[in-house]
């Protein structure tokens, strides 16, 4: 997740403070239906003949297509450990911070050639260091808020009984920062995720700049989900089976949330969805009991897949840097050859269809 603080200009010293804040859904899905009708229904495995493209994106095909290209740039791992600078709460094993540091590892190589810093601070805690947690964001990577609420020990308390979530900041004075908590429930597969997924926040930081409050949350979090999942579950051996589980598990909250209702599952229902999650936390309506992440996680990681399929990194890469300098739309369009609404119904069945493989 993104948290945003005014008035800081993000430079090029990259300093990591990790205190997780990202709440994943730990139960079922209960809401919605899934609709089998018309137009929504999953198709026979024919109506996918040929060469993947948005308008064929066979369920089949499109994740193992994603998958490879992202392996290929996980392929030939470099060692950028020196870079980063844990920040451990007393309750954090030296095991712990080692496995998580891998993953990071993994994300700094894959994005190396879109940026890297020269040095990053992580923040590291469980529920147990909620009196050592503020002083250590402060004094050693520059977190200091002056909102009460920001405080990371706040953010643990909000919490309770878990401590899984994470966030990114820009505001920390001592570079990029993100904090972690590797609480209660932060075993469970989907939350090895979290350094990625927070890492791919930076890369957007870096390349998108000042034009960051004009790109849709369903991708700024979805990118970031997407990302995240690929890089915890990548083997050398080939796509794990957990990959799917990591990915489904975004669609729990997904269904629950109540910033777009999803009483019956149907493509036009997604596609309205994607137009909802064009917007950020500004546009939740007071009493919403979510946040737009939980509405862009699940559906917007299914269309960044959908994009590293059909066109690849390099082109990802490019509409990335492109971001910083265009506004969305145009961009999107000049490197996927449609515009965002004409995206949104071809997308939503494949979102649509891997959520029906997956329940």
């Amino acid at each position: 997740m993104v948290q945003i603080s005014k008035g800081f200009k993000f430079g090029g010293l990259l300093s990591i403070g990790l205190g997780i804040a990202l709440t994943l859904g730990l139960t079922g899905c209960t809401a919605g239906s899934l609709s089998s009708t018309g137009n929504s229904s999953t198709s026979e495995k024919s109506e996918y003949e040929g060469e993947l493209s948005f308008d064929n994106l066979d369920p089949d095909r499109t994740r193992a297509a994603a998958y490879a290209e992202v392996s290929a740039e996980l392929a030939n791992i470099q060692d950028h450990s020196k870079i980063f600078t844990a920040i451990s709460g007393p309750s954090i094993s030296a095991s712990r911070i080692l496995d998580e540091m891998a993953n990071l590892n993994l994300a700094a190589n894959m994005w190396s050639d879109v940026w890297l810093p020269s040095n990053a601070n992580i923040l590291y805690y469980s529920q147990d260091d909620v009196d050592w947690v503020d002083g250590a964001a402060c004094n050693k990577a520059g977190y200091c808020p002056a909102d009460p609420a920001a405080k990371v020990s706040e953010k643990i308390k909000a919490e309770a009984p878990y401590c899984t979530g994470a966030f990114s900041d820009q505001s920390a004075k001592k570079g990029p920062f993100f904090a972690q908590c590797l609480g209660a429930g932060s075993e469970r597969q989907k939350n090895r995720q979290t350094g990625p997924h927070e890492y791919f926040h930076w890369i957007q930081f870096a390349e998108i700049k000042s034009n960051w409050q004009s790109i849709p949350n369903w991708f700024i979090e979805g990118s970031a989900d997407y990302f995240g999942d690929v890089t915890a579950s990548w083997t050398k051996e080939g796509m794990a089976d957990f990959m799917d589980e990591m990915q489904h598990e975004s669609g729990k909250n997904w269904m629950e949330q109540d910033i777009c209702p999803i009483e019956e599952l149907t493509v036009e229902v997604i596609s309205s969805c994607f137009k909802v999650a064009e917007g950020n936390d500004s546009n939740v309506k007071p009493g919403s009991r979510w946040v737009m992440a939980n509405l862009s996680y699940y559906m917007g990681s299914q269309a960044t897949e959908a994009l590293v399929a059909v066109k690849g990194m390099k082109v990802f890469k490019a509409f990335l840097n492109d971001l910083g300098s265009a506004d969305f739309a145009s961009t999107f369009k000049k490197h996927y050859g449609l515009s965002p609404d004409e995206f949104y119904p071809k997308v939503s069945k494949y979102v649509f269809d891997m959520y029906a493989r997956d329940k």
